[in-house]
């Protein structure tokens, strides 16, 4: 191997590394190769590195998922929490994935039918004083009364 492909694939290693993109850092040989005999363009390698970088990714976020929270989050998406007029509180350190998650239960839930308020707590509260000043409250809680399931966020 000549020291200017070894400079290479020192840098393109480097470069891979500091763009956290370790599945491409694994596998550029192979699919090069792949690729030469293929005689495959450039965006045709490139997108073959870029899929598997995706899938693998896609891969992992499934494997570092808990098991009870995969199972929990599957029971959640049916809805029947919401026929039973259950809560449904989600804690966690702040940048977790709360809020991603429970908008994601709130999509699921209206793509299959149900009727889904979401809003922040404060917002809530807001909304509240202001049909209060307005004398309006019955109304806006009647408003609410029509949702199956209410995702108020960020209450603290």
């Amino acid at each position: 191997m000549t020291t200017a492909v070894t400079d290479v694939k020192a840098a393109l290693t480097e470069g891979l590394t500091e763009l956290r993109l370790p599945t491409v850092r694994h596998c550029y040989e192979e699919t090069a190769r792949l690729a030469e005999r293929e005689t495959l363009s450039y965006e045709r390698y490139l997108l073959q590195l870029v899929t598997r970088e995706c899938e693998d990714r896609q891969r992992k976020r499934i494997q570092r998922l808990p098991p009870k929270v995969a199972l929990v989050t599957k029971t959640l998406l049916e809805g029947e929490f919401l026929d039973r007029r259950e809560n449904l509180l989600a804690f966690g350190n702040p940048g977790s994935g709360k809020t991603h998650l429970l908008c994601a239960i709130g999509q699921e839930l209206i793509a299959r039918g149900h009727l889904i308020y979401f809003t922040t707590s404060a917002l809530l509260v807001q909304d509240l004083l202001v049909a209060k000043r307005d004398l309006k409250l019955s109304r806006f809680i009647k408003r609410l009364t029509a949702f199956e399931g209410l995702i108020i966020d960020d209450l603290f």
